[in-house]
């Protein structure tokens, strides 16, 4: 199947739409599903956390945390965004 999606990818590697479905809804390019609906549910739990912290956690929030969000409500599924989530701690 991999394999399928590479060539696939090669071929219409001039239509952006369809390389945003292979990798954002397939896979990404090695061959690893990005499971978004997780990767929200950690986002705004991780959220909930540092503004439970309270005054201390507003610069996390504002610096590490609230950009991730606005990225992620504008629509944004990449790679990049959810390897920055799922990467948090």
């Amino acid at each position: 199947m991999l394999m399928l999606i590479r060539i696939m990818l090669n071929k219409f590697k001039q239509n952006d739409t369809l390389i945003w479905i292979f990798k954002n809804i397939i896979g990404d390019k090695e061959g690893h599903m990005m499971n978004w609906e997780k990767a929200k549910n950690y986002l705004y739990e991780i959220k909930r956390e540092y503004e439970n912290i309270g005054f201390a956690g507003v610069f996390g929030l504002s610096v590490t945390i609230n950009p991730l969000v606005k990225r992620f409500e504008d629509g944004e599924r990449t790679q990049e965004l959810y390897d920055e989530i799922t990467g948090l701690n």
